[in-house]
């Protein structure tokens, strides 16, 4: 599998008015603090303490990143990297783009986001692929808490093949207090894959996209359109009569979320090839326009 490393490179990213950014490692992030997530974290392994990479979820057994030797291990330059950013450990996320981001408190005691590099190699978390081969409308069986960065596919009227995402926060002052949401959507359509996804569920839903180009979705077994029905069907049967695939992760999701994991493949077999991406500048001026707009 090789040694995982976080490599000091530039990328671009999408800037205001549709311009491009050429983005260097130790800037600060601009867009959106979204990804997969993991943590650099201290553990005491075989009687000495270490730093490893963990994935992470509720009361799961925490995952540790592995070398081809099955001993936890960190990416090459990872830590050298929270330390150019003045952070010691603490979770850092990885988006489809593979760029490696975290954030740290500032002199204020403000959280701020910065961009630390990209991705090469891949995860080794034991008992788990996340770079899996599998067949479109496959159980997705690799991590799928913490772990993709999360889209939405709309089936309102206007709504076209555009990905959206959210996000709310409270509002001062307000008694009781709200919480109010903001819509997001990504800057390229995705025809093809918003298609797949209406086609197998036709109220729409949530999909995730990783950082080694998988994507799948969220599928109740009530929402299974009967062009799929029996499709999906069957390949859940299969996943469930094959010993050799991991059953926890998925049975954890469907207790939770009632959801099963629908893999869709992989973004190369779709139009653009590419992630989805978005861009905001400040989110205070959307809060306000907002609140003006609704007397809060």
């Amino acid at each position: 599998m090789g040694r995982v490393r976080i490599k000091e490179k530039s990328s671009v990213v999408p800037g205001e008015e549709g311009k491009k950014i050429t983005l260097e490692p130790y800037e600060k992030w601009p867009l959106p603090y979204r990804g997969s997530k993991y943590s650099l974290i201290e553990r005491r392994i075989e009687g000495k303490k270490r730093m490893v990479v963990a994935w992470k979820y509720k009361d799961f057994e925490p995952l540790y990143h592995r070398n081809d030797s099955g001993n936890p291990t960190l990416p090459k330059n990872l830590l050298r990297a929270y330390r150019k950013v003045g952070k010691r450990k603490g979770s850092f996320r990885v988006t489809p783009h593979k760029e490696v981001i975290t954030k740290t408190k500032n002199t204020n005691g403000n959280w701020e986001a910065f961009y630390l590099g990209k991705l090469e190699g891949e995860w080794n978390f034991r008992g788990v692929d996340l770079n899996p081969d599998l067949e479109k409308l496959d159980v997705w069986d690799g991590l799928s808490f913490n772990h993709g960065e999360y889209w939405s596919v709309w089936v309102r009227e206007g709504a076209g093949a555009k990905l959206r995402w959210s996000i709310s926060k409270g509002v001062r002052g307000s008694s009781p207090k709200r919480r109010i949401k903001l819509y997001f959507e990504s800057i390229n359509t995705f025809q093809e894959l918003t298609d797949i996804v209406r086609n197998i569920r036709p109220k729409g839903g949530g999909i995730y996209f990783n950082e080694f180009s998988h994507i799948w979705m969220n599928l109740p077994g009530t929402q299974v359109s009967s062009q799929y029905e029996h499709k999906i069907k069957s390949k859940i049967e299969n996943w469930e009569k094959d010993e050799a695939r991991n059953k926890n992760i998925v049975q954890k999701r469907l207790r939770e979320t009632n959801c099963w994991p629908i893999y869709l493949g992989q973004l190369d077999e779709y139009i653009h090839g590419q992630a989805p991406r978005t861009y905001f500048e400040d989110l205070e001026p959307y809060w306000e326009k907002y609140s003006e707009k609704n007397g809060l």
